[in-house]
């Protein structure tokens, strides 16, 4: 091979690469940008726990969704066991579960908090609820078995 081969070949390969690169770096940009990852709302939230017979009213973004949730292997209760009696009509429909945070509405950080509850499946549907949404819920706390309590969804509005 002679020197102008050389060169040839070091030229060609330096243009694969870049084209490799150029490629790769759009790929990598292009997922970036696609990735659907909620906005950082602050670097501190606070998760709200239930209690029963607690009740708020809070108004927040939807961050998560899950269509078709088991409230049953949350709250750790049997099939036919008393607790299905406490979720009363909860035990009967099918529900869907949802994380709001309140902070992007809230007034300081310290109201930087995050809920997850369960509201009927039909109710999501009915309202097209997905994240990002804007809501404005009504939520109680339900103890049914002693180690895990929940949030339960007695009204559920969208805004935006």
């Amino acid at each position: 091979m002679g020197r102008i081969d050389e060169i040839a070949a070091d030229a060609i390969a330096r243009l694969i690469d870049r084209g490799i690169d150029r490629e790769y770096g759009a790929a990598i940009q292009k997922a970036a940008n696609t990735e659907k990852r909620p906005r950082k709302q602050s670097s501190w939230i606070a998760k709200q726990d239930p209690y029963h017979d607690a009740r708020t009213a809070e108004r927040g973004i939807v961050m998560e969704l899950i269509r078709e949730a088991d409230i049953f292997k949350k709250a750790n209760i049997d099939a036919g066991s008393l607790g299905m009696a406490l979720l009363g009509e909860f035990a009967r429909e099918r529900l869907a579960q949802i994380t709001i945070h309140t902070g992007a509405l809230a007034e300081n950080e310290m109201d930087n908090c995050s809920f997850t509850f369960f509201v009927a499946a039909n109710v999501v549907r009915e309202l097209n609820l997905t994240k990002g949404s804007l809501v404005t819920v009504e939520l109680r706390g339900i103890v049914a078995s002693s180690r895990f309590p929940v949030w339960v969804c007695d009204q559920l509005i969208k805004l935006v």
